[in-house]
């Protein structure tokens, strides 16, 4: 134990001395253990206190300031040799930040990251940035409590291969830095630092060039990194139809919007490319219903398992007295999927006006929405928006607890998604192209008695598409439908874009499409007549399910110039955001119900039938006399 705490003591001491050159400087190198191959493991270095690598007569320089954001003190290069066999032994790269808010920090590696180059083009220049994990090391304790952070840059393999093909061609190692995302510790949203700053070393600290015995020969410059700052807007786009693949799924297509300067433009050239990352996501389907009484009902069994429960919180049998039901005898039913359906162990109970078999029941909801005023109807035409969505999202991490899943704009609880994804980190060229499906029922007889359809297809969809004033005719249906953005969106599109006109170019990205289902959902009651066949009562259809894709934790990483044939890439300094888009109605909905004895019809309906009936009677009647006309010339003949 004695040798092991000497060693320790060596260490720090080592790393002092050398730290003690470095201070207010961006670089640092201490001696490798040697190996033959790039390892990301444990590193001594990881284990120094911070005070001790700082100093605590330096640290004493920097007061406490509440409030003030954090900065980059020192960006430290540890053990780089120049040994091709030992340099990656224990290389790594670090940071020193001064904290002057005391913020605590969320300890988790990959809680913070940090955006930096990670690949470099044959002309030394970054072609490449990627946000990086950090580890917190550790920070400054007592009277200097978390006034420094250490943090160690981890993934760095393809860092350390661009360090060496550098240094073996022109004597230098190059590092780029955008900016980093620091997570407080309680937090959901990782606030974003610019750093901007370009890194150079060349030579070797002392005992890492040829011979152990030598001084150091490294040399350090830094630079001003070229960054960009975006406001970076989502919208989306649904075709009016579906997608062809059943009556109640359409394709989607995911955009966001933001303003590039007229400086970086008028430098480098038009945007030809951008690099985002993100976290997709499928959100449980969710339930909007404009009936107040069915809505109260439910509110109390949000999150409850109904479908494992026997003490009226399910249907179930009760010797003699009929059936008693939970959440008021109210069930919804869309034909696709259920919740709190009339059915047992598979088997159907009920009478006559039951609903139907669907493909899958829901037995625990967790999302339910409300329309703003209960009256007939208004679901057909109802739009839940994105902020109202999020709103209740953001409420499942106290509602519903179990494992959190950290969003930029909060935590949600693990329990409303379906699907989580893995990241996903995609350089995406302007000529990248989507294609959407948009099929409907024709509105003549032909169409409404048969589901006859008319299918248009979108292709050739450009991932990248400049925003110009002739873009906006004054027919925002129009305008929407060129652009591929949502109508619900189009104000606020059109204000961004006169907002940024002038001082740079507003570009939309579309960066991928998914599936978005809604279906409308047809409320059923328990009647009062319990020992009559006709007891479920089809109330309404003022309801639909909806189900989406998100994707959380979105950020453009760099965008991509060209001028010429020079291309450049540019760095983006943002904060991550949650895009979630609006919940719209269904392709296909029944309005004007009105309750018969027959059944929940449309006067629509009634009509069409009554219109059906006389074409099968006309057809009938054709058929005889052709018929007659034959029989009579069998006759004659």
């Amino acid at each position: 134990m004695k040798i092991r705490k000497y060693i320790q003591y060596a260490i720090r001491f080592a790393a002092a001395l050398v730290l003690a050159v470095m201070v207010g400087l961006p670089w640092q190198t201490v001696a490798p253990t040697p190996v033959s191959a790039y390892t990301e493991g444990a590193n001594l270095f990881d284990e120094t206190p911070v005070i001790d690598d700082l100093g605590a007569d330096y640290v004493l320089k920097f007061p406490e300031e509440a409030g003030a954001e954090p900065k980059l003190n020192s960006f430290v290069e540890y053990s780089y040799s120049d040994n091709a066999f030992t340099r990656s032994a224990s290389y790594g790269l670090y940071l020193y930040i001064y904290n002057p808010s005391r913020t605590k920090y969320a300890t988790k590696t990959g809680a913070s990251v940090i955006n930096m180059a990670t690949a470099y083009n044959s002309e030394g220049n970054p072609c490449e940035y990627s946000n990086l994990p950090l580890k917190v090391c550790g920070y400054t304790t007592g009277a200097y409590d978390k006034l420094f952070y250490k943090f160690r840059i981890m993934g760095l393999e393809k860092v350390f291969n661009n360090a060496v093909a550098q240094d073996e061609a022109n004597g230098k190692r190059r590092y780029d830095v955008a900016g980093i995302q620091l997570l407080a510790d309680g937090e959901s949203l990782a606030i974003d630092n610019g750093i901007s700053k370009t890194f150079y070393c060349s030579g070797y600290a002392k005992g890492c060039g040829k011979g152990a015995e030598n001084e150091s020969t490294l040399s350090v410059a830094v630079e001003e990194l070229e960054t960009v700052s975006l406001n970076v807007e989502s919208t989306y786009y649904r075709p009016k139809g579906t997608d062809g693949e059943s009556d109640y799924t359409q394709d989607c297509l995911h955009s966001v919007y933001f303003s590039v300067p007229n400086e970086l433009i008028e430098k480098y050239g038009e945007m030809v490319a951008v690099t985002a990352t993100w976290l997709p996501a499928l959100l449980k389907p969710a339930l909007l219903t404009a009936n107040e009484d069915a809505y109260k009902a439910i509110c109390s069994y949000l999150g409850v398992d109904i479908g494992e429960r026997i003490d009226g919180l399910d249907y179930a049998y009760l010797g003699d007295s009929g059936i008693k039901t939970a959440i008021n005898g109210n069930t919804f039913w869309s034909g696709d999927l259920g919740y709190n359906m009339p059915y047992r162990n598979g088997t159907t109970v009920g009478g006559s006006h039951e609903p139907n078999e669907v493909n899958r029941v829901l037995s625990t909801l967790y999302l339910l929405f409300p329309t703003d005023s209960f009256k007939a109807n208004i679901a057909d035409n109802y739009i839940v928006r994105s902020e109202i969505i999020q709103s209740e999202m953001l409420k499942s991490a106290s509602k519903y607890g179990g494992e959190l899943i950290n969003g930029a704009s909060g935590k949600y609880s693990k329990n409303i998604f379906e699907r989580i994804d893995e990241y996903v980190t995609k350089t995406i060229e302007r000529d990248t192209e989507y294609n959407l499906t948009s099929e409907v029922t024709t509105d003549d007889l032909w169409g409404k008695w048969f589901g006859k359809t008319e299918t248009t297809k979108y292709s050739n969809i450009k991932a990248i598409q400049q925003i110009n004033e002739t873009d906006f005719t004054g027919n925002s249906s129009s305008d929407c439908d060129k652009l591929y953005i949502s109508e619900n969106d189009y104000l606020d599109f059109k204000t961004y874009f006169e907002a940024n006109k002038d001082s740079g170019r507003v570009y939309l990205f579309r960066y991928r499409t998914s599936k978005y289902l809604a279906q409308e959902a047809t409320l059923f009651h328990l009647s009062d007549e319990v020992f009559t066949s006709n007891y479920w009562e089809n109330v309404d259809t003022n309801a639909f399910f909806f189900q989406q894709e998100v994707d959380l934790n979105f950020e453009v990483i760099d965008i991509r110039l060209k001028k010429g044939e020079v291309l450049t890439v540019i760095p983006v300094v943002m904060s991550p955001i949650d895009i979630i888009h609006d919940a719209t109605p269904p392709v296909n909905t029944i309005t004007d119900r009105v309750k018969t004895d027959c059944g929940d019809f449309s006067f629509l309906d009634l009509i069409s039938g009554f219109l059906a009936v006389l074409v099968l009677l006309f057809v009938v009647w054709a058929v005889c006399k052709i018929l007659r006309w034959v029989i009579n010339i069998f006759r004659k003949g």
